[in-house]
């Protein structure tokens, strides 16, 4: 019975060591900006992505176990700083060595977009025909989906957010604000962000610090 007893005790451990909720999360970008700013760099933003419920589970470098105790967020901050363009990952279980980003692009758009993405937000899915009840996709996983952003540029910080099934056009009915949402400035930053987030993970020097 000591021994189940023992195990059982190492198994919580080992598990609750690193079940980290958003508000851990966000104290953990909340310190890297500031960093970021003590350095001088007052223009950067993040993108935030999670699924609500979705729960991760990773082994940490030092063989230990992390799991997300909600939901699990992938936090990608972007700057530039001595001319170098910049992106590092934080998530649940900690964060990431910063990388050095060849393709500057990402960061140039937001430069030259910032005011836009402040006074064009995504509209919700939306059907010509309120009458006809709840919107329903073909892929409902979609609606549990979102993306987030804040944005600081200078003294001024706003963020914006959508659920990614507002960028689809598949439900019952036609999403009206369809043409509109894939028009926006912030739809096309977040699709060249897929792009910068691929090269921050295929780094040789994407490690846990």
């Amino acid at each position: 019975m000591k021994k189940l007893f023992f195990t059982l005790a190492i198994f919580t451990s080992l598990f609750s060591f690193a079940q980290k909720d958003k508000a851990a999360v966000d104290t953990m970008v909340a310190q890297f900006t500031q960093s970021l700013e003590d350095r001088g760099v007052l223009n950067y933003f993040s993108t935030t992505r999670y699924c609500d419920g979705n729960i991760e589970m990773i082994q940490m470098p030092n063989g230990r176990m992390c799991a997300s105790k909600t939901t699990f967020y992938e936090v990608y901050v972007f700057w530039q700083e001595e001319s170098k363009n910049y992106g590092k990952k934080i998530d649940n279980c900690g964060i990431f060595a910063s990388i050095e980003l060849t393709n500057g692009s990402v960061y140039e758009y937001f430069m030259d977009h910032v005011s836009d993405f402040e006074k064009n937000p995504v509209k919700p899915y939306s059907i010509s025909k309120k009458e006809s009840g709840p919107v329903v996709g073909q892929g409902t996983e979609i609606h549990n989906c979102h993306h987030a952003f804040t944005f600081k540029d200078f003294d001024n910080e706003f963020s914006q957010s959508y659920n990614l099934f507002d960028l689809t056009n598949d439900a019952e009915e036609a999403n009206t604000n369809y043409e509109y949402n894939k028009g926006l400035t912030l739809v096309t930053l977040d699709m060249m962000l897929d792009e910068a987030i691929i090269a921050i993970e295929e780094s040789p020097n994407f490690i846990r610090i």
